[in-house]
C-alpha cells in the first residue's frame, strides 16, 4: 500500500488486480486521505482500503 503526497494532501495509491479489470477499468486507484500529515495518513490508509473492499 503506497501513501503518496499530491500537492499538500496525502493519498492512498493501489493497483487494481487483474481479476477486477472488467468492473474497474482504471489500472490504479487514488484515494484521498484528507490530511497533510504523513503519520496520520499511514494510520488511516488500512481502514480506508478495507472500506473500499
Amino acid at each position: 500500500m503506497a501513501v503518496m503526497l499530491r500537492g499538500t494532501t496525502w493519498n492512498l495509491r493501489k493497483r487494481v488486480p487483474a481479476r477486477y479489470r472488467e468492473v474497474e477499468p482504471r489500472k490504479e486507484l487514488w484515494l484521498s486521505l484528507h490530511t497533510d500529515s504523513k503519520a496520520e495518513a499511514e494510520a488511516k490508509a488500512p481502514a480506508i482500503w478495507r472500506a473500499q473492499i
